[in-house]
């Protein structure tokens, strides 16, 4: 299967990289600082919910809730996905093999990190840690891969002088 099909325009990684930064900061200041970037509440669909809701139809209600959380948790999942999904400017078999490479050590990275966890940690700390692990391995995979692109360009010029 082409894997270049699934990519999107260069352009969208600088977006993606835009928006890392802006995620990076928000999470920042609302866990140490209780910086709330939306401070009104208003009425947003959600599933599953067992509160009473003048606006329940079966699984789904809408509740009045603050969407600070819903951007600080889904705004670093949208950049990820841009930086990771965007092409390089020249995207060839080796970058394929570059990025099955970050990916297959981005993963057993983060196996191994949660087996650590599993063995060592417990009680709320474990459950935080677990939480954060739905963003190490994309994570680790984007420091990996743009790390093998550095290095590869920087032997690839010594090469040629």
């Amino acid at each position: 299967m082409e894997t270049n099909k699934l990519l999107l325009h260069h352009r969208f990684k600088n977006i993606g990289w835009a928006l890392f930064i802006i995620s990076i900061i928000h999470y920042y200041f609302s866990e140490y600082h209780a910086f709330r970037l939306l401070t009104s509440e208003m009425y947003v669909p959600e599933l599953f919910n067992k509160e009473p809701s003048p606006y329940s139809w079966g699984i789904f209600s809408l509740q009045i809730e603050s969407l600070n959380n819903t951007i600080l948790y889904s705004l670093p999942i949208i950049s990820i996905i841009l930086l990771i999904y965007s092409k390089e400017k020249q995207e060839d078999e080796f970058t394929s093999k570059l990025r099955l490479s970050s990916l297959m050590w981005a993963l057993l990275v983060s196996l191994l990190f949660t087996l650590f966890s599993c063995l060592f940690i417990y009680g709320t700390l474990f459950i935080q840690i677990y939480f954060h692990y739905l963003y190490i391995l994309p994570i680790l995979y984007l420091i990996r891969f743009q790390y093998l692109l550095v290095m590869n360009s920087f032997y690839s010029k010594s090469d040629e002088k």
